[in-house]
């Protein structure tokens, strides 16, 4: 049986052989293109063909699939709503959640090392990938010189605990043991690694089994690629295992996450080889997992399984927004391409190399159709299948598309499924704090209640009840992961009571490490050296983007600028102004996501609910004017006053062009920025932004964060020294001018 994937326009159907799939399936798009849900066909797909999938959902868009379709709107599609019922019979959804209890908790469990493949080379290999794990996930970059030490020595040591048979039985195990080295280990890595440092590896990984990050290791199911399939049920079903990764905190336990599975899949395929597809590796947005030139720790495992994994019956299907963020070589490594709206030229050039390779006929007819795409409308190359390329519009779903939070994943997952896989938190080692308490949904979700200053007054807590691990605790974990916590945030990170936090804070060595502000009821505390400013909404790391435009192309639309048209043409000879400069900057903005629902023709009305858009509306930080970026022009549009502009009176959300398209981003503090405290108290205010957006756009607001820009600042030097700034922005290269108060 095909796999039924959509409609030409004359309604011939869109299909594909399921063997075709085993060189592995990419769908490409910007957001809204709908990308995803052309994934999610496939998956429904597979599954009704008896084919299990593990799908890598990093925001909830996948896991809705455990939600009936309406089956109305099914038959009203074209769709058999018989074959709709029969999907939901058959297919069992599991969502995973490491190191939570909202799905089903997920743990890891690196140090069993006797699963190790028998043949040597391969021992070798996957002990040399997991000191690679364990070097990212403790923050080292594996490409800088400490990554590649640090990488060599935890091979070395873990080489010789499997060769000496050496059991370790967890984190603090493992830990200890780099604490007390063999002398034969020790002399050896010595050559490789300062004491100094592995001292700090050995405390970095004690910290792993401690607080809430213990609970990625030590809470849940363990990993099993055989569970994951549903290999461990006698029943008919196919099982679909959504591994939901909202619930870890951290970009670098994501990647570490997503390459100990894939790491997992690789060794579990040699093993069970098949010719037919056997399986199906899914990953939505997969572009920070697999970057053309950063090195996370999944890179190097995921390049080998799209490489090797048509050889055992392993299909893999991916999807990006952001071609251009994807390892060119990756991409290289799929048959059938199914491409929507592209609006980018750096994404589409990404894209034109390999397409030449597939299609060499039709590049150019690709390249020039893709931006005018519509929602759902793809192009398929598949040359396996179809000898030219096939507009099509991908079908409808069986089941429901949204995107799921984790509070509403808590509520989905059946009792007996939560019976099925209990799996009660490791015991095996000390909490070194306090006994174990196992986390709760209400814990998760920080409330609004009253969050009471640290004072004398509070119940007193004997010192030999606080162990001294638990401000050196407080303060890593603040410093690992910058942020204004709430005593009941810092609570749930730490996994302490909330006096042991309020006793860590009040120690000496952590106050005066410590800044503090009372926001409405509640208390924030910080790290003073990270500058955050709570008051003004500002309490985890700004969202920076990294600079992309050409310098030097900057410093000639400065000289340009000199004395307008006139200085331009005489090639600078009577020029009387000159540039000074550039001085890099950051522009700070508030970014607002907006949902709203996206107009409908008349008559798509009647048919189709309507479309719910995302858009990203950017108001500058300190005067709340809007940003409108539309045919390479920046401007800025005040939204004061009663009645809105007619300039904001002639704009449509959906038609402005999203910064985000043009940005990598980068968490920093306001430190890392070397931004004043007077520069961040004189911010607008997050409440006074998304008041003004309420007023001039219709929809929902999501989410308020604030983002760095960068720019380059010159200063045009005229007669008698007068100045006059002139701005150049860091990502496209656009001239700006700044908003005054």
């Amino acid at each position: 049986m095909s796999i039924f994937f959509g409609t030409e326009q004359d309604s011939t159907r869109v299909e594909i052989e399921p063997d075709v799939f085993l060189r592995h399936a990419v769908c490409l798009g910007a957001s809204g293109s709908g990308k995803t849900v052309a994934c999610k066909v496939l998956c429904e797909e597979f599954l009704l063909k008896k084919t299990p999938i593990i799908a890598i959902d990093p925001q909830g868009d996948i896991a809705s699939m455990i939600l009936p379709g309406d089956p109305e709107e099914i038959a009203s599609k074209g769709l058999s709503k018989e074959t709709a019922t029969q999907f939901h019979e058959q297919v069992e959804v599991v969502i995973w959640t490491p190191a939570s209890r909202a799905g089903i908790p997920l743990s890891l469990d690196p140090l069993k090392l006797d699963r190790l493949p028998k043949r040597k080379e391969a021992r070798v290999r996957l002990l040399s990938a997991l000191a690679a794990n364990f070097t990212a996930l403790l923050g080292y970059q594996l490409d800088s010189n400490d990554g590649q030490f640090i990488t060599a020595y935890l091979d070395l040591v873990l080489q010789y605990i499997v060769e000496q048979n050496i059991e370790v039985d967890d984190l603090s195990g493992f830990a200890a043991f780099l604490d007390d080295l063999p002398e034969a280990l020790a002399e050896r890595t010595n050559r490789v690694i300062q004491l100094k440092k592995r001292q700090e590896v050995s405390r970095k990984i004690e910290v792993l089994g401690i607080g809430a990050k213990r609970l990625l290791f030590q809470m849940g199911t363990p990993l099993d690629i055989d569970v994951l399939l549903g290999r461990d049920s006698d029943d008919d079903t196919t099982r679909l295992s959504v591994i939901y990764l909202n619930t870890l905190h951290s970009q670098e336990e994501k990647e570490f996450f997503v390459s100990q599975l894939a790491q997992s899949l690789y060794d579990w395929m040699l093993n069970h080889p098949s010719s037919t597809p056997q399986a199906v590796f899914y990953i939505d947005e997969i572009a920070p997992y697999i970057p053309p030139v950063r090195k996370p720790a999944c890179k190097d495992v995921l390049k080998l399984l799209f490489k090797q994994a048509r050889k055992y019956g392993i299909t893999c299907l991916i999807a990006s927004q952001n071609p251009g963020d994807v390892d060119y070589t990756a991409l290289s490594q799929f048959s059938t391409w199914a491409l929507g709206r592209m609006m980018l030229k750096q994404d589409i050039k990404k894209i034109e190399k390999i397409l030449r390779s597939l299609s060499p006929a039709d590049v150019e007819q690709i390249i020039e159709a893709l931006p005018s795409l519509d929602p759902g409308q793809f192009l398929l190359v598949s040359p396996d299948t179809y000898e030219r390329v096939v507009d099509f519009k991908v079908r409808w779903l069986y089941t429901k598309h949204e995107t799921l939070e984790e509070e509403q994943i808590e509520d989905l997952i059946p009792d007996a499924l939560r019976e099925r896989f209990s799996q009660p938190l490791a015991t095996k080692r000390p909490a070194p704090v306090e006994p174990e308490v196992q986390p709760t949904q209400a814990e998760v979700a920080p409330t609004e209640e009253p969050d009471e200053e640290l004072d004398d007054t509070e119940e007193d807590i004997p010192e030999a009840e606080v162990p001294k691990s638990n401000g050196e605790l407080l303060l890593e974990y603040i410093d690992a992961h910058p942020g204004a916590y709430t005593v009941k945030e810092l609570t749930h990170e730490l996994s302490m009571s909330e006096n042991l936090v309020r006793k860590a804070l009040k120690q000496d060595d952590v106050a005066k490490l410590m800044s503090s502000a009372k926001v409405s009821r509640s208390h924030y505390y910080w790290l003073s050296k990270h500058r955050f400013e709570p008051t003004v909404g500002l309490r985890r790391p700004i969202l920076t983007a990294g600079w992309r435009a050409d310098r030097n192309q900057a410093i000639r639309l400065a000289e340009r600028e000199c004395d307008g048209l006139l200085g331009a043409f005489s090639f600078g000879f009577l020029r009387t102004e000159t540039a000074e400069g550039p001085k890099e900057g950051y522009l700070l903005l508030w970014r607002v996501v907006l949902t709203f629902q996206k107009p409908s023709h008349l008559l798509l009305k009647l048919v189709s609910s309507p479309e719910v858009k995302e858009l990203h509306l950017y108001f500058h930080a300190k005067t709340g004017h809007l940003l409108v970026l539309q045919s390479k022009q920046i401007e800025f549009i005040s939204t004061e006053g009663k009645k809105p502009s007619e300039r904001l009176q002639q704009l449509r959300p959906d038609k402005l062009e999203d910064l985000a398209h043009f940005a990598e981003f980068f968490p920093k503090t306001p430190a890392d920025l070397s931004l004043q405290q007077k520069t961040l108290t004189s911010l607008k205010s997050p409440a006074g932004i998304e008041s003004a957006c309420k007023k001039l756009f219709e929809g929902a607001i999501q989410d308020t964060r604030l983002v760095a820009f960068p720019y380059w600042h010159f200063d045009i030097v005229g007669s008698k020294n007068k100045r006059r700034p002139f701005k150049v922005d860091g990502l496209m290269g656009i001239p700006f001018d700044e908003p005054r108060r």
